[in-house]
């Protein structure tokens, strides 16, 4: 297959199959940047987080620079930033050289290790922070994978946080931590598609980028779902779609044995969904879903289409054929969003897959993903491409209302 590098969006290739054949590569993270995103014809380029011979990243949605002492953090599409610097963990003076810096296509982290109970529970960064669109959180997460629970503040220019080394299963118990414990602020730019799980067992609680997971459970102890959203825009306006299948990968069982379980995709309905609002009672803040658990067939979701999927060994990825489902999103609007539920009769067990989420940093290339191959149309959008002049602007033209180009596509001219 050959990329038609003209096609790239901000997270998606396109290949051509032949003829007018073409298949697009949706990625759930960051895969490309521009040098200048004030330029809309501006050339989307591959991502290269090689730290040139100053150790800074510059070849990212971002760049992270070195600056005495400090990481300045810059959101090329806006311009915002936010300059940190490590000033102590616990008591003692700290700088860069006491935490690693770990780059991901959308942002960067500093990380440190708690390998034992003596070691310092808590860090100081001064910080300074200009515009809005740079994200800050501090995460911390053990040997398992598990959320440790962490605490942070930004005061006078000081960032501190603070771990209380306890951690939660997903029905809430307490379970010990195991060394060692990852702590680190983290910055991003903001990202492309959004993923989540809620449960019934902590209705409202948010599980945001847990521990770089998504679960799926249906026990008597909890009900489990998981929320996607793929931005489905690099799509040409009068396209025949074919196929499309989400794929989600499986890294471990965090309970039980999900392999051989079946699991159900269904079109969410509610697109206005916030991932890191979301619980299972709400679906953005002062918003419920109309049943608890996005529940409602028909407000919240969809049973029409609904595509199951057996689960496949660890180490495997999970594959949904959701091709009805892509093209109804495909017609109304350009985001495609999915709730992924387990099918199987509850029981007294526990079985849930742990599948990589957005944010698992290790290899992006294990991030959820959605491949759509289609037919181009042949009508005013596909002439309006080859004279580089915008469908909207190509339709004023010709005297035809904006509304009615997706009729045209279908018609050979």
């Amino acid at each position: 297959m050959n990329e038609l590098i003209e096609r790239r969006t901000e997270n998606s290739k396109t290949f051509a199959l032949g003829g007018n054949k073409r298949r697009s590569e949706i990625s759930s993270v960051i895969i490309h940047y521009k040098d200048d995103y004030s330029n809309a014809k501006g050339l989307w380029k591959d991502i290269d987080l090689t730290p040139d011979t100053n150790g800074d990243i510059t070849k990212a949605p971002y760049t992270a620079i070195h600056n005495n002492g400090s990481i300045v953090f810059t959101d090329r599409k806006t311009g915002d930033s936010v300059t940190i610097k490590p000033s102590k963990i616990g008591t003692k003076e700290a700088s860069l050289s006491d935490v690693s810096l770990i780059v991901f296509p959308e942002g960067i982290k500093l990380q440190r290790e708690i390998k034992s109970d003596t070691d310092a529970l808590t860090a100081e960064y001064d910080i300074e922070v200009k515009g809005k669109s740079v994200k800050l959180q501090a995460d911390a997460v053990d040997l398992d994978g598990k959320k440790v629970s962490i605490t942070y503040k930004i005061e006078s220019g000081k960032l501190t946080e603070t771990v209380s080394l306890k951690t939660t299963d997903s029905i809430g118990q307490e379970i010990p931590v195991k060394y060692p414990i990852k702590i680190d602020p983290t910055l991003t730019v903001q990202p492309c598609a959004k993923d989540c799980f809620i449960s019934s067992y902590a209705v409202n609680d948010n599980y945001d980028n847990y521990g770089s997971s998504l679960w799926i459970e249906k026990s008597d102890t909890a009900i489990i779902h998981t929320l996607l959203e793929f931005d489905i825009s690099a799509m040409p306006v009068g396209a025949t779609i074919s196929s499309a299948v989400m794929s989600l990968y499986y890294a471990s069982a965090a309970a039980g044995t999900p392999a051989g379980r079946t699991y159900t995709a269904s079109r969410l309905l509610r697109r206005d969904w916030v991932a890191a609002q979301a619980t299972y009672n709400i679906y953005k803040t002062d918003s419920n879903w109309t049943t608890a658990g996005a529940g409602s067939d028909g407000n919240d979701y969809t049973s029409a289409d609904a595509i199951d999927a057996t689960m496949p060994a660890t180490g495997n990825w999970c594959n949904w054929t959701i091709t009805e489902q892509v093209k109804t999103a495909y017609a109304g609007s350009f985001t495609a969003d999915f709730k992924i539920v387990d099918k199987n009769a509850s029981g007294a067990t526990r079985h849930i897959p742990s599948l990589w989420n957005q944010h698992y940093v290790v290899d992006t290339d294990l991030c959820p993903k959605l491949v759509i191959d289609y037919t181009e149309g042949t009508g005013w959008a596909n002439i309006a491409k080859v004279m580089d002049i915008a469908s909207a602007d190509m339709a004023k033209i010709n005297g035809v209302a904006v509304a009615d180009i997706a009729k045209l596509n279908s018609v050979t001219v």
